[in-house]
């Protein structure tokens, strides 16, 4: 038995909130303005202006003619927005439109998922009942059913065997948050010291993916820093609306976000810096900097006032205090350093890594590159096994937790070491996983609400499966994964819509019009979404005062 369900839960007769309320006119209006638009789509005269013109169909020999035909289209949706005679401009508008009404219909509704699940409490609740023998198993399971998706990259693929490639560190992703997961439905307290290796994990990939995009790309602009900012908090602050909760509650989010600012930060200023010795400094300086919010508390609480209980916009107060913005964040405070040395680092060790990978040469010469490395490997693993054994196993969390942000970088450096040792291992991946690892943002927000309740303290009871706990759970983690892959595809849309997309033949977003816009006309557009972004944070201030 996993869970005893308690009695049947009541719905509740919770009060709208004013931010509630206005979430709900928002939502109302888009149904009306995606009904209406609809309609007179239908009913216009000439409908079929609604259908784009496709291109016959092509013999073999013509197929390639064809399609590059229709790739220039004047009528091809990709293409007709930049036609000088497009013949049905309003089509295309209201396909643009239509998608983003569908997206905020459908987020609607999820959100009254939420708001039936964890506010009016209209689902039973279970207790969280901890047995060994059924975490290890469910975990174990999941991993075998991963492996039935092993996929293995062609050698003949650029960039088959990268180091850190894209589909490892979303499979990297992917199994931690399953671990995660499971810690909080079954009330695993035992693992307490893994999941917090796990979320250093995660800090650790901010600092290397994203000193890694800036560092290559160069692209320090307002709408990259936007569409990141979006991308992290568009869905926690909309769930903060309807269930009025804390924006700390979610304290993944609001420690992301510090981070990935931090390194923005690091990168944008002074950026010719990043790219001879004089990096060395910032990096010097981002340490002392580090050292001085969290090694001493009273420095750190002082600046981060600004966002306190006592502030305009008190984001980072929990239950009128600092403490738990003080104690999540401090606890990684050194593994977003730590990703960006190993992201500055890379082309070195990509580099020694391929020679010693070297097919040509002597044999010798093959043979002394896999003795270095299994030499690394030994010399590797003696502290790895240390750490696990006398600190890792052996202490409780309290004890362990003063040490994590000291140590936690021996586990992360030896499983990317050992992760990556080979090119078979870095071609392979358990696509299971790397799914897993893409929604993983949705997957940390949603559990508290259709998974879990009561901020995840309990669980949500599907009331006819109320007396079959595995079933009820297996239930559950189907529709709550299927909820958290809807919310990742609606983020997507947005901010596409928002921000454009890096297809040069994509939509160029709200922001691209902006800047094609004509200055006189741009202004007051600039004005009118910072007002309106004024008053959604006023709102959301006052719900964290609640």
């Amino acid at each position: 038995m996993v869970a005893e369900v308690s009695s049947m839960a009541s719905p509740s007769a919770a009060a709208i909130t004013l931010p509630q309320a206005f979430f709900a006119l928002i939502w109302i209006l888009v149904v009306l303005f995606y009904a209406a638009n609809t309609i007179g789509c239908w009913l216009r005269p000439g409908s079929e202006h609604t259908q784009y013109r496709q291109v016959p169909p092509a013999g073999d020999a013509d197929k390639d003619d064809a399609l590059e035909a229709q790739d220039n289209s004047e009528e091809n949706p990709a293409n007709v927005a930049d036609s000088p005679r497009s013949a049905s401009p309003v089509s295309f508008h209201f396909t643009k439109t239509a998608s983003v009404c569908r997206s905020v219909i459908l987020l609607g509704l999820l959100l009254f998922f939420f708001y039936a699940g964890d506010v009016a409490h209209w689902f039973p609740r279970g207790l969280r009942v901890y047995s060994r023998d059924i975490f290890l198993f469910v975990y174990v399971l999941i991993f075998l059913a991963a492996i039935l998706s092993l996929e293995l990259t062609p050698e003949t693929q650029k960039n088959a065997d990268q180091i850190l490639n894209r589909h490892q560190t979303e499979e990297w992703k992917g199994w931690m948050q399953v671990g995660f997961l499971l810690y909080h439905y079954f009330r695993a307290s035992e693992t307490y010291n893994t999941i917090r290796i796990f979320i250093a994990c995660y800090v650790w990939m901010t600092g290397f993916g994203n000193f890694s995009y800036f560092y290559i790309r160069k692209d320090y602009s307002l709408k990259r820093l936007f569409k990141m900012l979006f991308r992290l908090n568009f869905l926690v602050a909309v769930i903060c609306v309807v269930t009025s909760n804390e924006y700390m509650l979610y304290y993944i989010c609001p420690m992301h976000t510090f981070w990935f600012l931090s390194v923005y930060v690091f990168m944008a200023i002074k950026s010719e810096w990043n790219y001879d010795r004089r990096i060395y400094i910032k990096f010097i300086v981002y340490f002392l900097t580090v050292v001085l919010l969290w090694e001493i508390p009273a420095v750190g609480e002082f600046v981060f006032s600004i966002f306190g209980p006592y502030s305009p916009l008190p984001i980072l107060a929990y239950k009128n205090s600092l403490k738990e913005w003080m104690f999540r964040s401090g606890l990684d405070r050194y593994m977003t350093l730590l990703g960006m040395l190993c992201a500055f680092f890379y082309p070195m060790f990509d580099s020694f890594i391929r020679h010693l990978e070297m097919k040509t040469g002597s044999f010798q010469d093959i043979i002394k590159g896999h003795m270095i490395k299994i030499t690394i490997l030994v010399a590797a693993l003696i502290p790895t096994v240390t750490w696990a054994s006398h600190i890792l196993l052996a202490m409780n969390k309290i004890d362990y937790n003063k040490l994590h942000p000291y140590l936690a970088f021996i586990p992360i450096l030896f499983f990317i070491y050992v992760r990556n040792i080979t090119p078979l291992l870095r071609r392979v991946n358990l696509h299971m996983f790397a799914w897993c690892g893409r929604i993983t943002l949705e997957t940390y927000i949603a559990q508290h609400h259709i998974w879990l309740q009561d901020n995840a303290k309990s669980l949500l009871v599907y009331p006819p499966l109320a007396n079959y706990p595995m079933l009820n759970f297996m239930f559950a983690t189907a529709v709550y994964l299927l909820v958290s892959e809807l919310l990742f595809q609606i983020t997507n849309v947005l901010s596409d819509e928002l921000f454009g997309t890096r297809d040069p033949k994509g939509t160029k977003g709200l922001w691209g019009w902006i800047h094609d816009t004509p200055m006189s006309q741009a202004k007051w557009i600039t004005i009118g979404i910072w007002t309106i972004a004024t008053l959604v944070t006023l709102i959301l201030s006052n719900i964290l005062r609640l």
